[in-house]
């Protein structure tokens, strides 16, 4: 049943938890998140609001970006606009180590999100392409890993190409075997 899924992975994070940084502060539905999280012990939450923002670590991260990003264009204006972003300033935090993740995209756009990732973190080299995936979970579904479906790229590249088809999955299934402890199986 897919909820002793659930608790197997409430378990594994227990053990580990880790600091994850939810840069949407005005969503009651991230503030609920945030208090169960704290109260299972799953992860240690940064809530993250524009009034967290420091005005030197916005310098420190724009410098940084630029450094990262100018051989693509980017300018130290350009970078110093976008860390007026709390997404932006969020995924520096994450690239730069101060938290282990971000979960964001509950009241902001995907298209959003997606830039200040591409713009702040590296792409892994043996995917070379940015995706997305997601578990759902299914009861008395017959299907997935004990109703545990996992489904990728859903709103990254709307038109992929065969090879990037490839990539995708290969990503895919590493994060579900990463989530799961168990083989995937790709479709």
């Amino acid at each position: 049943m897919y909820m002793d899924v659930l608790d197997r992975i409430r378990e594994k994070a227990k053990q580990d938890p880790r600091r994850i940084i939810f840069p949407e502060t005005e969503d009651p539905r991230i503030l609920e998140a945030v208090d169960v999280i704290r109260k299972e012990g799953i992860a240690e939450p940064l809530l993250f609001s524009p009034e967290d923002m420091e005005q030197h670590q916005k310098e420190n991260f724009a410098y940084l970006l630029y450094e990262y990003r100018k051989a693509k264009g980017m300018t130290l204006d350009k970078a110093m606009g976008l860390m007026e972003d709390r997404h932006f300033y969020a995924a520096m935090m994450l690239r730069c180590g101060f938290v282990d993740g971000m979960v964001t995209g509950a009241a902001h756009s995907t298209a959003l999100v997606m830039r200040a990732v591409i713009h702040c973190l590296e792409i892994n080299d043996r995917v070379g392409v940015v995706t997305s995936a997601f578990l759902m979970g299914v009861p008395d579904c017959t299907y997935g890993e004990e109703g545990v479906l996992c489904y990728a790229d859903c709103g990254v590249i709307p038109d992929p190409t065969s090879a990037q088809l490839a990539r995708i999955a290969v990503s895919s299934a590493q994060f579900f075997q990463d989530v799961m402890d168990k083989p995937a199986r790709v479709a």
